[in-house]
C-alpha cells in the first residue's frame, strides 16, 4: 500500500515539474536596455528593446503608448497560407516620426519636440502571455538653445546695476559741469543763456530715459 502511495506522489511531482517547465519554455520574455532615456530637440531617439515568445509561428502583438495614446501597434496573425501575417498601424500625429522594426520591438522617434518627454510604455502579447515594461523619455534643448539662454539670463543679472551705475556717473558729470559753468558765470559776470539751460535739460532727459528704460 505504502508502495502505490509512494509511486503515486513521484507522478504527481514529475507531472507538476513539467506543467511548471512547460509554463517557463511558453511564456513571452520582454527587456528594455534602458528604464530613462535623454533625447536632444529636433534629434532621434532609439527606446531601444528585445523579446522572445514561445511560438515564432503563432499570434503576436507588440504596442507602444505614450500617456493613454496609441503610438504604434504590429499584429502577427497564426502561421497560415497567407504569405502576408503582419501589419502594422501608426498613429496619425506621429507618421512620418516614427521608426518600428517589428522584429525587436524597438521604437525609433525622430524629430522629437519637448512634448515628447513622458512615460512609453511598451506591451508584447502571444499565446504564452503578456508582458509591460515602461521607459522615461526626457527631451531636452539642443546646446546652442542652452547656452543662449544661460547667456541671456547672466545679462538679465548684469545690466540692470551696470545701467544704473552709468546713469549715476552721467548725472554726476552733467550737474559738476553745470555747477562749473554757473560759477564761471558769476566770476565773469555773465548772464546765463536761457538756451543752454534748455540744452542741458533736453540731454539729461534724453539720457535719464535711454538709461531708466533699458534698466526697466
Amino acid at each position: 500500500m505504502s508502495l502505490k502511495r509512494n509511486g503515486t506522489s513521484r507522478v504527481c511531482a514529475v507531472y507538476l515539474f513539467t506543467c511548471n517547465l512547460f509554463a517557463l519554455t511558453a511564456a513571452v520574455t520582454l527587456r528594455v536596455n534602458q528604464d530613462s532615456v535623454n533625447g536632444t530637440v529636433g534629434q532621434s531617439v532609439l527606446l531601444s528593446a528585445s523579446y522572445t515568445v514561445s511560438d515564432s509561428d503563432g499570434y503576436l502583438r507588440i504596442t507602444w503608448i505614450k500617456t493613454g495614446t496609441r503610438i504604434v501597434q504590429y499584429k502577427c496573425l497564426p502561421k497560415s497560407d497567407n504569405t502576408e501575417r503582419g501589419y502594422y498601424t501608426i498613429s496619425d500625429h506621429y507618421k512620418h516620426r516614427v521608426e518600428f522594426p517589428p522584429e525587436n520591438a524597438s521604437l525609433l522617434l525622430k524629430d522629437l519636440q519637448f512634448n515628447d518627454s513622458g512615460i512609453y510604455e511598451l506591451t508584447i502579447a502571444d499565446s504564452g502571455g503578456t508582458r509591460t515594461t515602461k521607459l522615461t523619455l526626457t527631451v531636452q534643448p539642443q546646446s546652442g538653445s542652452r547656452m543662449d539662454a544661460k547667456r541671456t539670463s547672466v545679462l538679465e543679472v548684469i545690466l540692470p546695476p551696470v545701467g544704473l551705475a552709468v546713469f549715476l556717473i552721467v548725472l554726476c558729470l552733467i550737474v559738476k559741469m553745470r555747477r562749473g559753468c554757473k560759477r564761471t558765470q558769476k566770476q565773469t559776470g555773465e548772464r546765463n543763456d536761457p538756451e543752454d539751460s534748455r540744452i542741458s535739460g533736453i540731454l539729461y532727459r534724453k539720457i535719464y530715459v535711454l538709461i531708466i528704460g533699458d534698466i526697466i
